[in-house]
């Protein structure tokens, strides 16, 4: 265990984390544990004082809770495959996992970003080029350990509710994850990758686009994943197909009308490289312009939005990407938006401080002209700028029920920043 306070060296760069925007929070300690046995030590020891769970990888925008803070990282990426089952610890990365995974036929729905850690993205739920085949991360997950606020250990196995909230109830929100159990998948038989893409500066493009996309990608079958890009001056789609490319070609087809097709290449295996994305380092925003189940709930205001990303400068992008089907057929945890279609996020990247305050403007004005303050279905796991309301935009009133009377069990005295307990019956 590394005991950390302002004063010591390295301390700058442990509480800093993926997200350098997390640099502006001074935690009176942030402590280091490479095992459960520490992660015990560490909120035993710092009894009395509120918690705050954080990890090296992505992370999300760490909130200040004007209070003395003890921020606890667990560093372990204990990986063990085992015939058609994986065990993890948080800080494995998807990268290093779809590997492992690989090389034994097998496969996970993860993320799209190689650097991104398996515990974050399971414990909010876990979409990404998968999820339409294989459902979410979190459905995947058949048991998960934790030490709880009071140092604590609990395993899902003596308490399903444990199970019940890591399917999709957030990170860090009643305790340390130190491990989680899933179950794996036969790997895809092949992977057919299309890429269509152009410039441009006109929103009206993306509308007009936008119109043709939705129809034709919510035909698709399950074993097939679409993404629409925005980035300055720049559209962009993204096909895939898993196994037979059959199905999907007529897609591809109706799409190559509309935007002109860069590449269409076949691979024998789904493997990371073709995949999973990665980035460095910087000062980020990710955040949430909801689900929605149809085109005409999103394509209001589409074509301003994207009008502002188009004429934008640096890194920032607005995207939508097709859910359903296996989605759908999920069952369990507290991930409220099975019904989802799509998917729609806004990412904005910088190096330069400086540049902050301008980024986030811009992020603000898309939100605006998105309504997507106004929408009720939002993914944890992207939050907004602006936390009034998130909890129950991401979580519905059932499942915020269950999280709030998972929090009398695991965090009675509210240590950490999750959502406040409920004492009493579920």
């Amino acid at each position: 265990m590394t005991h950390l306070t302002p004063a010591d060296d390295g301390y700058a760069e442990a509480r800093q984390g993926f997200n350098l925007r997390n640099e502006a929070l001074r935690p009176d300690a942030v402590v280091v544990c490479r095992s459960e046995g520490e992660v015990i030590a560490a909120i035993r020891r710092a009894a009395g004082t509120r918690l705050r769970v954080a990890g090296r990888r992505h992370g999300l925008l760490r909130r200040s809770e004007g209070a003395p803070v003890v921020e606890i990282q667990l560093q372990t990426g204990v990986l063990r495959v085992e015939r058609d089952r994986l065990v993890v610890g948080p800080d494995a990365t998807l990268g290093q996992i779809s590997d492992a995974l690989l090389s034994e036929g097998r496969a996970l729905p993860l993320g799209d970003c190689a650097s991104v850690g398996i515990a974050g993205l399971t414990l909010g739920g876990g979409l990404g080029p998968m999820t339409r085949a294989l459902g979410l991360t979190c459905d995947s997950l058949e048991g998960a350990r934790m030490v709880d606020g009071r140092g604590l250990v609990r395993d899902s196995a003596d308490d399903p509710l444990l199970l019940e909230v890591c399917r999709g109830g957030g990170g860090g929100r009643f305790g340390v994850v130190t491990e989680l159990r899933f179950r794996t998948h036969p790997a895809p038989q092949g992977l057919t990758r299309w890429r269509f893409e152009r410039p441009t500066h006109d929103g009206e493009d993306v509308g007009a686009l936008a119109e043709l996309w939705y129809p034709q990608v919510d035909q698709l079958p399950d074993a097939a994943f679409s993404r629409l890009e925005v980035t300055p001056g720049r559209l962009a789609v993204t096909l895939l197909a898993y196994g037979d490319p059959t199905p999907v070609s007529p897609v591809a087809r109706a799409l190559a009308e509309a935007l002109p097709l860069v590449d269409a290449e076949r691979f024998d295996a789904a493997r990371p490289e073709h995949l999973l994305r990665d980035y460095a380092p910087s000062y980020l925003s990710k955040s949430s312009l909801g689900f929605h189940s149809s085109a005409g709930a999103r394509l209001s205001g589409l074509s301003a939005a994207a009008q502002e990303i188009l004429t934008a400068e640096g890194e920032i992008a607005l995207e939508v990407i097709t859910l359903g089907g296996a989605l759908a057929q999920g069952r369990g945890g507290v991930f409220a938006h099975r019904g989802a279609r799509f998917f729609a996020s806004l990412h904005a990247a910088w190096r330069d401080p400086l540049l902050g305050p301008a980024r986030l403007e811009r992020v603000a004005r898309v939100h605006h002209l998105l309504d997507a303050r106004g929408r009720a279905a939002h993914y944890c796991n992207f939050p907004h700028e602006d936390p009034e309301g998130w909890d129950e935009a991401c979580f519905g009133r059932a499942a915020f029920r269950r999280l709030r009377t998972a929090g009398a069990l695991f965090d009675p005295e509210h240590r950490l920043p999750g959502i406040a307990p409920q004492r009493g019956r579920p």
